[in-house]
């Protein structure tokens, strides 16, 4: 499906970038703050959140960031770019319209509106266009820069790698920055990554940071771009800046070392690796490629990569287990024997995820979380309740709340099911549970559809009066 999309979307894209780019003679927007909301014209009410740096102006270029988030948040993805967008100097623009669950027609038209219209409004530096994105976000930004065959220079994947369909080769026509957290359920999906792009021999970072399935942190976001940079120099895209390549390549070498003091040798075999490609233009690497070649070959970094193994086997093998006992709760007759058993299962792992030093069994245990969650939310809502399976998304978002009982919209997701489901009683207890945990939008609340058998009862409307005197 991806290719088909979003080849066809090229054949247009090809015959209308270098028409909608032309000079721009001012900026209408205010610099060195987040604009939530920019509307494109004639685009059936698409638009997108933006930052313009400080130094922006019309008489240069500049470096250009667009941003994919998998659910349509376009300032909260630019507002994990901004420190780093203000101190590199880069626009940063956002999707408010790009989600998950799309198909790659819809998502192809909301790309072009987003290209073209960028290149209309604002002085972009073509050799030096980027796209990043989060969860399914990343796999739109890989997907749209590998398809479009040299207008991107470099991807920033956070939480999620390449779409289905797009195989990693030597033929990739872009650099990538891929950033997970240590208990995000991607976690084996962006090493295994990282392994194939090392094959492919393509130029690639991978970082990991303390977190969940979420956007990278600011300093992986200044990392992200600070290497962008880096690679612009080495490739004539940009300047070179001198001071710029030594205070890079010290942070990288001290890096190094202190990986390899803390005896985390999967992430100083990166680093070393890193600092032989990026600097062997500029800077005498023969110390740091002769620690690479020993640590490569060693049973210190041959035990790191086994007991990862490990741990994504039985991550893997406890979410299987979750995930099947979930689809026998759409018996009723081992409804109750069902929960008991997730139960017990969940309370385990949440008590090892609780734990406050990190440890491998931690690690195991916030990741499984995090995937059975994220499975049986996206599930529910973007495949059972879309395909009229109720029961099945209602049983779904059950796990989930058993998971992370405190996640206050899958509460709600779960009383527009039961309405939708005509369980009059058990949406609105639903509903006030979501309220109780933070959901107080009245606005968005009263124009939900779901809730359009529930607006005339004598529950819903004390409901939300008791939210009005809030």
């Amino acid at each position: 499906m991806w290719k088909k999309e979003f080849l066809t979307m090229l054949l247009i894209f090809l015959t209308t970038v270098f028409a909608s780019a032309q000079t721009v003679t001012k900026t209408e927007f205010a610099t060195g703050e987040i604009i939530e909301k920019v509307e494109i014209p004639n685009s059936g009410k698409q638009s997108f959140a933006l930052y313009l740096p400080n130094n922006y102006n019309v008489l240069q270029k500049f470096p250009v960031l667009f941003c994919f988030d998998p659910l349509a948040r376009g300032k909260t993805a630019v507002e994990h770019f901004r420190v780093a967008a203000e101190q590199y100097g880069y626009l940063v623009i956002a999707s408010n319209n790009s989600q998950n669950a799309m198909d790659g027609t819809t998502l192809s038209k909301i790309i072009l509106a987003l290209w073209n219209d960028a290149h209309k409004r604002f002085s972009i530096d073509e050799k030096r266009v980027y796209v990043a994105g989060f969860s399914g976000g990343a796999r739109v930004a890989a997907g749209f820069a590998a398809y479009c065959k040299g207008c991107v220079f470099g991807v920033i994947g956070s939480g999620g790698g390449f779409p289905t369909g797009l195989r990693v080769s030597s033929q990739i026509p872009f650099v990538y920055f891929g950033a997970v957290g240590f208990d995000d359920y991607n976690y084996t999906e962006m090493r295994n990554l990282a392994k194939e792009l090392e094959k492919s021999q393509r130029l690639y970072r991978i970082e990991t940071f303390d977190g969940r399935h979420q956007w990278l942190d600011e300093t992986r976001a200044k990392e992200a771009l600070a290497w962008f940079e880096i690679l612009a120099m080495r490739d004539g895209r940009r300047e070179k800046d001198e001071k710029f390549i030594e205070d890079f390549f010290r942070l990288q070498t001290a890096q190094a070392e202190t990986f390899l003091s803390e005896k985390n040798y999967l992430e100083a075999f990166q680093t070393l690796r890193r600092i032989v490609s990026d600097f062997s233009l500029w800077r005498d690497v023969s110390k740091y490629e002769s620690s690479l070649k020993t640590l490569q070959y060693s049973a210190e970094l041959k035990n790191a990569i086994e007991e990862e193994d490990r741990q994504f086997r039985r991550q893997r093998e406890i979410v299987a287990e979750i995930v099947k006992l979930g689809t026998t709760l759409l018996y009723s007759e081992e409804r109750d024997e069902t929960l008991r058993q997730i139960r017990q299962i969940v309370r385990v792992l949440q008590k090892k995820s609780e734990e406050k030093t990190d440890s491998a069994e931690r690690r195991i245990a916030r990741r499984s979380l995090n995937h059975v969650f994220a499975e049986t939310v996206e599930a529910a809502v973007f495949r059972y309740e879309r395909e009229g399976k109720l029961e099945a998304a209602a049983v779904s978002l059950e796990v989930a709340t058993e998971i992370y009982p405190q996640a206050a919209q899958v509460w709600y997701d779960r009383a527009r099911i039961y309405a939708l489901q005509g369980k009059k009683k058990k949406a609105i207890e639903m509903l006030q549970k979501a309220i109780d945990l933070g959901i107080r939008n009245i606005a968005r609340i009263n124009a939900e559809k779901s809730f359009e058998s529930l607006q005339e009862t004598k529950e819903f409307q004390r409901l939300l009066e008791n939210l009005k005197s809030k």
